[in-house]
C-alpha cells in the first residue's frame, strides 16, 4: 500500500490507541459477522479489462466489492477476489504482470499480481492509497487507470477532487498530481507519450441570464437588484424574467478533454499540453487510436438551452432532451498544439424525426486494432453497436447492434472478440465482432445469450435492482433516447439548468417554466420535500410547483399519500411526475403508457423505482477522519451554521421591511436548513420556498435553484470587489472579501466548488457572523451514516510489515481494530498463507477479538495476533489485504439513525411552531447531563457518541414516547440523552449510534459558546 506518510498515520493510531478506557471498557461487544450492504451509485469507467495475451478477463463486480477472474479458453469465472468497497475501474500494467483496479468508496487501488506462478498469483498483493496527517483521505473517489508506456507510472483520476494522481508504480506511493480544471475526470486513457483525460461533467456553456454587477449589459434579464430578492426575499425572484442561455464569450470555460505530455514521466502540478472545447456536457468513454493520435469520445449533449427562453415550454424538444452523440478528436497536430479538428457524429436523427434505433446513453467504448472499426455500448438502451471509422459523418454510419443485458457500461476488446459487462444484470456477454473492411460483413456483431456469464455476488435486494435498471433505461421517455438518470448520473446531478416544468408557486411570478438546478438523488430517503418549491411530492403543503404531474402534491395514483412515515410514496409521486412531464412526449400530448398512467413504464416498474430512490445511500463524507474525530474546522462550522449569535448578526435582515429574522442558517421557522438534515419547507423568511437535501454541496460547484450565484458575471463581479454591499446596506468589499480566502475566480481556472461556495454563503456569513471557510469544512465532515473508518484498506506484505511493532501496516490497522471494536466496521479481508513447503493457499481473515483477545485475527483456520501476521509477512510467508467494511446489520432495511431538537420540524406557515420562538440547541451547563430531543430510528439501545468517540460508561438514552410536538400529524420519537460527565466549555457534537450506522450530529454548547 506504502503511503508512505508513516509518521503522519502514527498520529492516527496514537489517537485510536489513547482513548480513555472508560469510554471503551463495560460496552456489550457484537461477534464478528458477514458484511452489510448499501446501494451505493459509484460510476464506472473501464469495469472490464482483458489481459496483454487475451488469457484473462477481469470484472469489476461493482455491486460485490469484488473482481471476478474470467478464464478466456473455459468461458467461466476461476477466481473470485475481494477488493475494496464499489470497484469501478480496472486497468491492467502493459507487460500484464499486474491489474490494477480503483475502489470508489475505499478510496484506494488494489494491485492485483496476474504473474501466473508467482506466490501471490490472482490476490491483492498492494493497496495504493494516501491520507493526511489525521487519517483523511486523500485520494478520494478514485475512477479511471491508465499506464506510462513503460508501466512505470500510473495515472488515476480523482473524480471528486478534479484531480489525476500521479503513482510510481514499482514503490505504490502517490507522487504528485495535476488538476484538471473542469469537473469529475474519470475516463482516461495514455498514447504513447500524451496522456487524455476528459472532464465527465463539463458543461455546455449555459447559464442563467444574468448582468454584469452593475447592470450594464443591455442583453441580460437579470441584474443585482435580483440578487437582493433572491437572497433575502424570494428565490423563485418573480420578478424577473428567467433565460437559460448559452454564454458564446470565448473567455467562458468549457473544457472537456486534457492532454498532458509525459515523456520523461509526469511531474506534480504539470499543467496541461492541450485542452479541447466543444464536445458535450457528459462524456463518458476515451479511446485513443492505435495508429494514430485520434481520440473518440463516447456523450451526451444536453439541450437544456433549446427551450430556454420565457414561456418556452418542454414540448419544444419533441422528446429529445438530449442528443446521443460521439465525437472524434484529430490530436495528430504540431506536438506543442496537437489537438485540433472536433467532429460531432449524430448517433440518432435530429429531433423530429423518427427515432429508429435509439442508441441513448453511449457509454464504453474501444477501437480495433487497425483503427477501422469503434465498437461501443448505448448503456441505456441495453445495446452495443460498431461504428466504421473511415465511412465519413453523419447518420447511417452505425453499421451494427445487439440487445444484450441491462445497462452495459464496459466493454473490452481481444482480437475480433468483445467483452461486455451487462452492469445491472451482472452478466458478461462475448460478442464476436468482424473487424475486416473487406469482409463484406463488416461491423457485424453475433452473440449467443447462452454463453452470458454471470459475475459478482451482487447483495441488492431484487426491487432495489430493479429500480436502478428503470431508472437508467431509455424505455423509461417515450423515444428511448434518454433516461432518468441522463440528468442524475449515477445518482448525482449533471450541474445545469433546466426548464422541464416546475411553476413558480410565489405570488407574482410570470407565467412559464421556472429554470432549475437537477439535484442528485443520493441520500433522498428523510429529505422530502424534494425539490426546490416540493414539486413532485411535499406532505407539508403549502405553495407547490407541481407542474404538469396534474396529481395532487402528495397523491399517488395508486390513491396513497406522500408523508414522512411512508416516505416510498413521496418518490413514488416524484416518479409518476418525472414519466408524465419531462420524460413523455408533450406534443401534442403525454401518451398513456401499458400502466394506464401518462407516461412509460408498467406499475411494477415505477413502484421499483420509487424503492431504488428512497435506498439511494449517500457515499462517505469525503473529509471525516478515520477516528471520526471532527476537526476544529467542523465544530466551528456545525456552531456558525446552527447556534445562535446575535451579536454578530448583521443588521440587515432585522430592519428590512415584510422579513423575518433568521437567527441561525438551520433556523426553523425562517431560516432554509434546518436540522436533522438541512431540508426545510415553506420558509416563512424566502416566500414559501422548500428547499431539498443540501449534501454534495461541496462536491459541485452549481449553487441554489437557478445558480445566479455561479453566473460568470456575479462571479467576475465578485472577483472585482464589486458586490450588493452599496445596495443594501453592507460595507462595499464585504461580501467579496468573505469569498476571497477561497481564492479568486479567473477564466484561466473556471469553476471550482471552493470559490463558488464561497461566494454562495458569503451573503449569508455576512448576516449570521460565521465564516464560509467554517460551513463548508462542515459539510465535508459531516455524518451520511458512516464511520470514517468505512472501507479503508490495509495490505500486510514484506514491505508494509517492514518496522514492526510500528510498521506502516501496524500503524494503519490500529486505527480500524478501534472502529471494530466500536461495532462501526467489520474488518475482514483475504490473501494467500504459505501452509508449509512454499504450499501458498488462499485464506480468508477475520478480526475477532471477542472469542481471543490474545490472537484476535482469524487467518484461514489458524489464530494469530497483529504481531505474527507482521512476522509471516516479513517472512514472505504471507500476503492479505484487510478492508473495514459495512456490518452485517447495516442494509437498506437500516436508515440512518437520526437526531434533532423538539420543535425543529414546526413553525412553517402551515405547520405552526407550538413552543413559541424558534426551537434552541442544548446547554448543558451547571451540573445539567441530560437532553430532552427528537429521533427517528432510534431504539434506545443505542450509544452515545461525543465529538467522535463513545461517550463513555454511564451515558445513555431513554426513549420516552412519541407524542406530536406539532400541529400536525409528525410524530418523532422523544428521547433523552444523559453524558457521563460535561466535557469542556464551549462547542460540541453528539451523535447516535444504531447498529453499524452514526446518526446525524447535533450541535450543543457547554456553558458558553462564543462564536471564534
Amino acid at each position: 500500500m506504502r503511503c508512505r506518510t508513516l509518521s503522519l498515520l502514527l498520529a492516527v493510531a496514537a489517537v485510536a490507541l489513547s482513548l480513555p478506557q472508560s469510554a471503551e471498557a463495560g460496552r456489550p461487544r457484537v461477534n464478528h459477522e458477514a458484511m452489510g450492504r448499501q446501494t451505493f451509485t459509484s460510476p464506472q469507467v473501464n469495469p472490464i479489462a482483458v489481459s496483454p495475451d487475451g488469457t484473462l478477463v477481469l470484472v469489476a463486480a461493482t455491486t460485490s466489492s469484488l473482481v471476478d477472474v474470467i478464464d478466456t479458453a473455459q468461458g467461466r469465472v476461476i477466481r473470485r477476489i475481494h477488493v475494496g468497497i464499489d470497484p469501478v475501474s480496472i486497468s491492467f500494467k502493459p507487460d500484464g504482470s499486474e491489474a490494477w483496479v480503483s475502489n470508489h468508496v475505499s478510496d484506494s487501488v488494489s494491485v492485483i499480481d496476474t504473474t501466473s506462478g508467482s506466490p501471490g498469483y490472482l490476490a491483492v498483493v498492494e493497496t495504493v492509497q494516501d491520507v493526511d496527517p489525521a487519517g483523511v483521505t486523500l485520494f478520494d473517489e478514485p475512477v479511471g487507470i491508465a499506464f506510462s508506456g513503460d508501466g512505470s507510472q500510473a495515472y488515476v483520476a480523482l473524480s471528486s477532487r478534479n484531480d489525476v494522481a500521479i503513482v510510481n508504480a514499482g514503490t505504490y506511493t502517490v507522487t504528485g498530481r495535476v488538476h484538471v480544471t473542469n469537473q469529475e475526470p474519470r475516463a482516461i486513457a495514455v498514447k504513447g507519450d500524451r496522456l487524455y483525460v476528459l472532464a465527465f461533467e463539463s458543461g455546455n456553456k449555459s447559464q442563467l441570464s444574468a448582468c454584469e454587477t452593475l447592470g450594464d449589459d443591455t442583453e441580460c434579464t437579470l441584474d443585482i437588484s435580483n440578487l437582493l430578492e433572491f437572497v433575502t426575499t424570494n428565490p423563485n425572484i418573480p420578478s424577473g424574467t428567467k433565460n437559460i442561455i448559452i454564454d458564446n464569450d470565448a473567455s467562458y470555460p468549457d473544457r472537456d478533454l486534457f492532454v498532458w505530455n509525459i515523456s520523461g514521466g509526469l511531474s506534480d502540478g504539470a499543467v496541461p499540453l492541450d485542452v479541447v472545447e466543444g464536445l458535450g456536457t457528459l462524456l463518458y468513454g476515451l479511446v485513443v487510436g492505435n495508429q494514430s493520435d485520434t481520440v473518440f469520445v463516447t456523450q451526451t449533449e444536453a439541450r437544456n438551452a433549446d427551450n430556454g427562453s420565457h414561456l418556452d415550454v418542454l414540448a419544444t424538444l419533441q422528446n429529445r432532451i438530449f442528443f446521443n452523440r460521439m465525437s472524434e478528436v484529430d490530436c495528430t497536430g504540431p506536438a506543442g498544439n496537437p489537438c485540433g479538428a472536433v467532429t460531432l457524429h449524430e448517433l440518432e436523427p435530429a429531433p423530429g424525426s423518427p427515432v429508429g434505433l435509439p442508441l441513448a446513453t453511449p457509454y464504453g467504448i474501444v477501437i480495433d486494432a487497425d483503427d477501422n472499426l469503434v465498437v461501443a455500448t448505448a448503456a441505456a438502451s441495453s445495446r452495443i453497436f460498431s461504428w466504421d471509422v473511415n465511412n465519413g459523418a453523419g447518420p447511417g454510419k452505425v453499421l451494427g447492434s445487439a440487445d444484450l443485458g441491462s445497462i452495459p457500461r464496459g466493454i473490452a476488446l481481444h482480437g475480433n472478440t468483445a467483452y461486455v459487462l451487462n452492469t445491472l444484470s451482472n452478466k458478461v456477454s462475448t460478442v464476436t465482432v468482424d473487424t475486416n473492411p473487406a469482409s463484406g460483413t463488416f461491423g457485424d456483431l453475433s452473440w449467443n445469450p447462452v454463453d452470458d456469464i454471470t459475475v459478482g455476488a451482487d447483495p441488492t435486494p431484487d426491487p432495489v435492482r430493479l429500480g436502478r435498471i428503470a431508472f437508467n433505461d431509455a424505455n423509461a421517455s417515450n423515444t428511448g433516447t434518454f433516461s432518468c438518470a441522463s440528468c442524475h448520473p449515477d445518482g448525482n446531478t449533471d450541474q445545469l439548468l433546466w426548464r422541464i416544468g416546475g411553476d413558480c408557486s410565489a405570488a407574482g411570478c410570470p407565467a412559464g417554466d421556472e429554470p432549475r438546478t437537477t439535484m442528485p438523488v443520493r441520500g433522498l430517503r428523510d429529505t422530502v420535500p424534494l425539490h426546490w418549491d416540493g414539486a413532485l411530492g411535499d406532505p407539508f403543503g403549502g405553495p407547490d410547483g407541481s407542474g404538469a404531474t396534474g396529481l395532487p402534491p402528495s397523491q399517488t395514483s395508486d390513491g396513497d399519500t406522500c408523508t414522512l412515515t411512508n416516505q416510498v410514496h413521496c418518490f413514488r409521486h416524484l416518479v409518476e411526475g418525472a414519466l408524465s412531464g419531462v420524460m413523455c412526449d408533450q406534443n401534442p400530448s403525454c401518451a398513456v403508457g401499458s400502466s394506464g398512467e401518462a407516461g412509460q413504464l408498467d406499475d411494477t416498474e415505477r413502484g421499483n423505482m420509487a424503492v431504488f430512490l428512497e435506498n439511494v445511500a449517500y457515499p462517505p463524507a469525503r473529509s471525516r477522519a478515520w477516528d471520526d474525530v471532527p476537526s476544529a474546522g467542523s465544530i466551528a462550522g456545525f456552531q456558525d451554521f446552527f447556534m445562535d449569535n446575535p451579536e454578530n448578526r448583521g443588521s440587515f435582515l432585522s430592519s428590512a421591511a415584510n422579513i423575518n429574522d433568521p437567527e441561525t442558517c438551520a433556523d426553523s421557522t425562517a431560516g432554509c436548513h434546518t436540522l436533522p438534515l438541512g431540508v426545510d419547507s415553506n420558509s416563512s423568511t424566502l416566500g414559501n420556498f422548500d428547499v431539498p437535501t443540501m449534501r454534495g454541496m461541496t462536491d459541485r460547484y452549481f449553487q441554489f435553484s437557478v445558480g445566479l450565484t455561479n453566473t460568470q458575471e456575479m462571479l467576475v463581479g465578485m472577483n472585482d470587489g464589486i458586490d450588493i454591499g452599496p445596495f443594501v446596506g453592507f460595507p462595499p468589499g464585504l461580501i467579496s472579501s468573505i469569498a476571497q480566502p477561497f481564492g479568486t475566480w479567473t477564466e484561466d481556472i473556471g469553476f471550482e466548488e471552493t470559490f463558488t461556495f464561497g461566494v454562495a454563503f458569503a451573503v449569508f456569513d455576512a448576516v449570521y457572523g460565521g465564516t464560509a471557510q467554517n460551513n463548508f469544512q462542515l459539510f465535508e465532515e459531516a455524518s451520511t451514516g458512516y464511520s470514517g473508518a468505512l472501507g479503508r484498506q490495509v495490505t500486510i506484505n514484506s514491505a508494509t510489515a517492514a518496522g514492526a511493532p510500528s510498521s506502516e501496516a501496524d500503524d494503519l490497522l490500529a486505527p480500524l481494530e478501534v472502529a471494530d471494536e466500536r461495532g462501526l466496521v467489520n474488518l475482514r479481508g483475504q490473501g494467500v498463507r504459505d501452509l508449509g513447503g512454499d504450499n501458498f493457499a488462499p485464506i480468508l481473515i477475520s478480526y475477532d477479538p471477542d472469542s481471543n483477545p490474545t490472537d484476535p485475527y482469524k487467518v484461514g483456520g489458524a489464530r494469530l495476533s497483529r504481531a505474527d501476521m507482521m512476522t509471516e509477512a516479513l517472512a514472505g510467508d504471507l500476503v492479505a489485504t484487510l478492508t473495514a467494511q459495512l456490518r452485517s446489520d447495516v442494509s437498506e432495511a437500516t436508515p440512518m439513525p437520526l437526531l434533532s431538537v423538539p420543535g425543529a420540524s414546526c413553525g412553517t406557515p402551515n405547520l405552526p411552531n407550538t413552543t413559541g420562538s424558534d426551537p434552541r440547541l442544548p446547554l448543558l451547563s451547571g451540573g445539567n447531563l441530560s437532553m430532552a430531543l427528537e429521533s427517528k430510528y432510534v431504539t434506545g439501545a443505542d450509544e452515545v457518541y461525543l465529538d467522535g468517540a463513545p461517550a463513555g460508561v454511564g451515558s445513555g438514552i431513554v426513549v420516552t414516547g412519541s407524542t406530536p410536538v406539532c400541529s400536525d400529524a409528525i410524530t418523532p420519537d422523544e428521547i433523552t440523552v444523559t453524558l457521563a460527565a460535561l466535557p469542556s466549555d464551549g462547542p460540541h457534537v453528539i451523535q447516535i449510534r444504531t447498529g453499524g450506522l452514526l446518526s446525524n450530529e447535533l450541535p450543543i454548547c457547554v456553558n458558553q459558546c462564543a462564536m471564534p
